[in-house]
């Protein structure tokens, strides 16, 4: 992005719209203009030929995520969580947290205060705190501490960590999974690649912190 009399634009396929963040949407782009923490973000909706079709002031933008087919937008604006139609602009309001998802139709999968999974009008409990959701083959994949579950014609448990869920995200139809793990008080990360949730291929390890109270050992 660049500034021009003052105010932020970011330059695509010949056309300049105003915002310091883009994220492309079925039929078009979506900007926002984020400065500060505590001031309001200018979120606004252009068609593909740079035409502004809809814009709004929210007090905050959280975690902006898209649906696969980039026909929906959910964030969560500091008290809600809201889903917006990309073609029509309908916003509807769920009471979730910032960690959620959102389907190619329209349905979004939060927690809730109580952890609890909220996920087309049902509820889910787990015994941890969920971390993250994601997709994987249309369906909800959510990581808690130290497993992961599926929801497809109910919840399943479908991996175990020895160590801690760190971070996952789906490459090219693969599914890549970060674990974080503390061995001999090294923090150490592996990382695995799986393309079905039964093997998994561990691809890289990675010593970040070493223990400085033993004898010192390369690190990877």
């Amino acid at each position: 992005y660049y500034i021009n009399n003052g105010e932020y634009y970011i330059d695509i396929n010949r056309n300049s719209l105003i915002g310091n963040s883009l994220f492309e949407i079925e039929n078009g782009y979506l900007t926002l203009v984020t400065i500060e923490e505590n001031v309001p973000t200018w979120f606004r909706i252009y068609d593909l030929n740079g035409n502004l079709k809809f814009e709004k002031i929210y007090t905050k933008v959280i975690n902006l995520t898209t649906s696969e087919n980039k026909k929906f937008i959910t964030f969560f604006n500091g008290e809600h969580l809201l889903v917006l139609e990309s073609s029509t602009f309908q916003i509807e309001k769920f009471e979730g947290l910032v960690i959620f998802n959102i389907d190619n139709f329209g349905n979004p999968i939060f927690t809730d205060i109580n952890g609890k999974i909220h996920y087309k009008n049902k509820i889910y409990n787990l015994s941890e705190f969920t971390q993250k959701i994601i997709f994987y083959q249309n369906a909800p994949l959510l990581f808690t501490p130290k497993k992961a579950f599926l929801i497809d014609d109910g919840l399943k448990e479908v991996l175990n960590f020895s160590g801690n869920f760190f971070e996952a995200e789906i490459i090219d139809n693969f599914l890549y999974i970060v674990e974080k793990v503390i061995e001999n008080e090294d923090i150490v990360f592996n990382l695995y690649i799986t393309n079905d949730l039964i093997t998994m291929e561990n691809l890289d390890k990675k010593v970040l912190y070493q223990n400085l109270n033993r004898t010192p050992e390369p690190i990877l």
